[in-house]
């Protein structure tokens, strides 16, 4: 009886290990913040969860907080939509510098192409909210011309906390070719961000608006059986006028505790 149980409980949890090199970090490469159409993407209900420590100077580090949660719906013949939900926090690390904070929500459909091929479409919509703390960015006194900082003289400058609140929305489409068992074995993927142009500037409006940030994403299975899968990925980002290209192989391994 006691090791029918035990087989019975590694039988039915089981969950997925990731590898996520530093660039992909770098962009908080999760499903939500790459292409809303992910939000219906397959058929399982799933969670995402991400805690980051990350050195960018010797005396500098930030802290990153994520969670998200994603959601299918079906109607008696299949999945037909999403939807992806996720939180994240994002501060430096051992002072009260800088602070991000976003919500953020995806919902997709999906249009059936042919068999074991089908089309997502997803809007995304996201409430982001930053703060800065200039009291550590001050030198607090008044330089004067050969003598130096002098600590009695008015500074000039501004101390306290500033807050900058807006909401940015995006567009994605997603194409993905499954096996007869639903395992992805071909997607492609654009997502187009910030299309209302939010922004950014602390201090005046219509000087410092977000570019448009388009994002294209392909993946290819490249071997597989039950516990394991390798993809080649590409993941191209294009920012204003600066557009990155990240490719490599990604291992999933399916853990049965």
């Amino acid at each position: 009886m006691k090791k029918a149980l035990i087989t019975l409980c590694l039988g039915i949890i089981a969950g997925n290990l990731y590898g996520q090199n530093f660039m992909h970090a770098l962009y908080n490469y999760t499903p939500n913040r790459v292409n809303p159409a992910f939000a219906s993407s397959d058929d399982y209900q799933s969670g995402v969860f991400l805690f980051r420590n990350q050195s960018a100077y010797d005396d500098i580090s930030f802290m990153t907080s994520y969670a998200e949660f994603k959601q299918p719906f079906f109607n008696e013949e299949r999945r037909w939509s999403g939807l992806s939900i996720s939180l994240m926090n994002d501060q430096s690390n051992g002072n009260d510098i800088y602070t991000f904070n976003q919500v953020s929500t995806s919902y997709a459909i999906n249009v059936p192409l042919k068999k074991y091929s089908e089309m997502s479409i997803g809007l995304n919509t996201s409430f982001q909210s930053k703060s800065l703390n200039t009291q550590q960015l001050t030198t607090g006194s008044q330089y004067v011309e050969y003598f130096g900082f002098d600590t009695n003289l008015p500074s000039g400058e501004g101390q306290g906390v500033i807050n900058k609140n807006y909401f940015s929305f995006a567009f994605g489409l997603l194409w993905h070719k499954v096996d007869r068992y639903g395992k992805t074995l071909f997607s492609a993927g654009y997502s187009l961000n910030n299309l209302n142009r939010p922004e950014d500037s602390f201090y005046e409006s219509n000087v410092n608006k977000l570019p448009f940030l388009s994002m294209l994403t392909a993946s290819a299975t490249l071997m597989e059986n039950y516990q394991w899968h390798i993809k080649q990925d590409l993941f191209i980002r294009h920012n204003g006028s600066i557009t990155e290209v990240v490719s490599g192989p990604l291992s999933v391994m399916r853990l049965v505790i």
